[in-house]
């Protein structure tokens, strides 16, 4: 049962990330290019797409493909779950509002579904395990 509810997480991922591309192409065609629009993509490892250089993330793909009407930021952090991920939101688009914004989320918030007793805001679970990576 478990592999069904991932199987379905992950084709609904597979479906979100293939209609924001569709959304940016058919704002690409209206962008003047001389501002480029913001398309900003938040996540955890996934999304920092952990293990690759920079041009070889999939964000960096993502930009290529959209030319040069888009700047696709990349503010994926490993172990991020949706609540830091709206977290960063609040700070980033109150600097420069998006044309569009990108979430590729699952793993981090599955592993914290179903942990009994777990704080609304993750701090006994997300802050120690971010502050194990972050150290030297």
């Amino acid at each position: 049962m478990r592999w069904l509810a991932l199987a379905s997480l992950i084709v609904t991922l597979i479906a979100s990330i293939a209609s924001f591309v569709i959304y940016l192409q058919k704002l690409q065609v209206v962008a003047s290019g001389r501002n480029p629009y913001a398309a900003i993509v938040f996540g955890g490892s996934t999304a920092h797409d952990t293990g690759n250089t920079d041009a070889d993330t999939w964000p960096s793909h993502l930009s290529a493909m959209l030319g040069p009407d888009f700047a696709v930021e990349n503010y994926g952090v490993r172990a991020y779950s949706s609540l830091e991920a709206m977290l960063q939101s609040l700070f980033v688009f109150r600097d420069r509002p998006p044309a569009c914004a990108l979430y590729y989320e699952g793993w981090n918030d599955l592993r914290n579904a179903h942990i009994a007793g777990l704080r609304n805001d993750y701090s006994d679970l997300e802050l120690p395990h971010i502050a194990a990576f972050l150290r030297p």
